[in-house]
């Protein structure tokens, strides 16, 4: 602490521990924008509830600064030598190209492989060409995947490690995609900054607070009255999971893709 003290004008605290937001406030900033009124140099409406996407509740924080006008389809600008890295690798494959993200952050919120595979497969059927996306921890699983693909899909990862090293450079396999499929994880998110249209597979998270933003974009969620639950261990076989088929994220795609041409 002491190295850092009375070191920031401005600090903007996003977490609601009380904890974590005590060790920040002790280190002295000028001003201090936190979730937790006991620290805040600023009073202010927070917005909350399990109805409220989780950026909305951050945005308090922003408005709280004085901006009011919330861009809620944002699309970030990424140096190019990010995206050339992506578009140089692909140039030597043929699309129009669909990525798939099978990994999660945590395995219970991931749809099962043999799905992914499947869904896969009927991509290819309708001639897009498939890119399974992931990190270096998810090699694994994206390879498993694979194997279980009657067609051969593209994994980054494999040829170019930086692919799975840094995120950022995913956004330029994003870019090169007409649309992204995939769990309730940071890839998809990541996606949607890249401005690729994403299908979310949701089940035991909440797509009202964590659902991708944009208006392209689509949920598959069953709404069962057992989710959202969060729940690392389902008693009852992830029924919220499992019952979402192959055929149902096709459909979605097709209503995406024929907007968008609708939109030209």
């Amino acid at each position: 602490l002491k190295k850092y003290f009375r070191k920031f004008d401005l600090i903007v605290d996003t977490q609601s521990k009380f904890g974590s937001s005590f060790y920040i406030w002790l280190l002295n900033p000028r001003y201090f924008l936190s979730r937790n009124p006991l620290f805040s140099s600023w009073t202010f409406l927070l917005t909350t509830g399990a109805k409220v996407h989780v950026s909305s509740k951050m945005l308090s924080l922003v408005r709280a600064l004085g901006l009011e006008e919330i861009n809620f389809s944002p699309v970030i600008e990424i140096s190019k030598d990010y995206i050339s890295l992506a578009q140089n690798y692909l140039k030597s494959f043929s699309g129009p190209f669909i990525s798939i993200l099978p990994g999660a952050g945590h395995p219970y919120k991931m749809w099962s492989k043999d799905r992914f595979a499947d869904l896969g497969d009927k991509f290819y059927s309708r001639g897009y060409q498939v890119i399974l996306v992931g990190s270096e921890a998810e090699r694994e699983l994206l390879l498993k995947v694979a194997n279980m693909m009657q067609n051969k899909p593209i994994i980054p990862l494999i040829d170019e490690p930086i692919f799975g090293q840094d995120p950022i450079y995913s956004i330029g396999l994003f870019k090169s995609s007409i649309l992204t499929v995939g769990n309730d994880c940071g890839g998809l998110h990541l996606a949607t900054l890249a401005g690729c249209p994403v299908i979310g597979i949701y089940g035991p998270t909440n797509p009202i607070k964590s659902g991708p933003l944009g208006e392209r974009n689509m949920v598959i969620y069953k709404g069962l009255n057992c989710s959202p639950c969060r729940m690392r261990e389902c008693k009852i076989n992830h029924r919220c999971l499992e019952e979402i088929s192959s055929d149902e994220i096709i459909e979605a795609v097709n209503l995406i893709l024929r907007d968008a041409s609708c939109a030209e």
